[in-house]
């Protein structure tokens, strides 16, 4: 039996409540004037997406195990089926991700009732963890083709070697490809994978595209090419290490006075140039582009270091502002420039 978001809020603790506005604190500006509020922008295209940006790849990963291990019928996972779509990740690292998701109720329920977040479907891909849709949301002739384990075994080995990284890189993901210019060739190994029912022509966005538009691998044959990797691919429950490579000290400090003594001297070159002709200071703040760029030729530096060398000579002292008396500006109010 499936729960509405606003159902499951009403249930949460202060302290489980309080825990998901700390992690999504855009759900509360402004302040929600009820429950049903704060679920329908928990549920938000907005909302979703940034709660996503949060996440690490395997948390994303278990994301679109949830998405796929939900029952046809009800639309509800289960913790036990997403930990099997996991091959060879540790449950408690599968527990841990769901309780992340769960934290931003992204998923929510109980572990025999996963439900996933309304949202969650519009902002990510439509096709979970790189799988196409099964085949009997494609054809008749894939859906008939997956119903034999036997046949399509079969006439997956069959296939040419060209046919076969065909199939490969579309099981890898995305699981849509499209036909270049050689699809009508008697050879052409989409053709042989199209006429055998393993891939399946779709119409995607333009309908003048025909259904040679495009052609998409169905979901049970991704699974059977990935039966080594998983059906989530690879997956990574802790990142990966970060190479580094150790400097011996007295490299860096050399390094570091070369730096700061490149920094006097561009700051040198800066003072002369806006000595000899000063900037004029934005009524806004800051000056000019067309100022801030002649600088930057000035000193053959970019354009954002020049920035950051006057806002620190600004700070030192070593740039002040003069006011222009009797000028006027395009904004009103009188000029001011950037001195020496």
């Amino acid at each position: 039996m499936t729960t509405s978001l606003a159902d499951h809020l009403r249930r949460l603790s202060d302290e489980a409540l309080g825990e998901l506005l700390k992690l999504r604190p855009d759900l509360v500006m402004p302040v929600p004037p009820d429950l049903d509020a704060l679920a329908a922008r928990a549920q938000s295209r907005v909302s979703v997406a940034r709660a996503l940006d949060d996440l690490d790849q395997f948390t994303l990963q278990i994301l679109d195990a949830a998405r796929l291990a939900r029952d046809a019928g009800d639309g509800v996972a289960s913790l036990s089926a997403i930990h099997t779509l996991a091959k060879g990740v540790d449950a408690a690292a599968v527990r841990a991700a769901v309780d992340r998701l769960r934290a931003r109720v992204l998923v929510y329920g109980p572990d025999e009732a996963l439900q996933v977040a309304a949202g969650v479907d519009e902002v990510c891909s439509p096709y979970p963890a790189g799988l196409g849709r099964p085949a009997a949301e494609l054809s008749a002739e894939a859906a008939a083709l997956c119903a034999d384990a036997a046949r399509l075994r079969r006439t997956v080995l069959a296939a040419p070697p060209a046919a076969r990284a065909v199939l490969d890189r579309l099981a890898a993901g995305p699981p849509v490809g499209t036909l270049g210019a050689t699809r009508h060739d008697a050879d052409s190994p989409v053709r042989w994978l199209v006429e055998r029912a393993l891939l399946v022509p779709i119409n995607v966005g333009d309908p003048a595209v025909g259904p040679a538009g495009a052609v998409e691998l169905p979901r049970e044959i991704g699974l059977l090419l990935r039966r080594e990797s998983g059906p989530l691919g690879p997956v990574r429950p802790t990142p990966p290490p970060v190479a580094t490579v150790l400097h011996e000290p007295a490299a860096v400090d050399s390094a570091a006075a070369g730096q700061a003594m490149e920094a006097v001297r561009q700051t040198g070159v800066l003072l002369e140039a806006l000595a000899a002709e000063p900037a004029t200071v934005l009524r806004s703040g800051g000056i000019g582009v067309r100022d801030l760029r002649r600088l930057a030729r000035a000193t053959g530096s970019p354009e954002p270091t020049v920035a950051l060398l006057i806002e620190v000579a600004y700070a030192a002292g070593l740039l002040g502002e003069h006011e222009v008396a009797g000028t006027g500006t395009r904004t009103g109010g009188p000029d001011q420039e950037v001195l020496p």
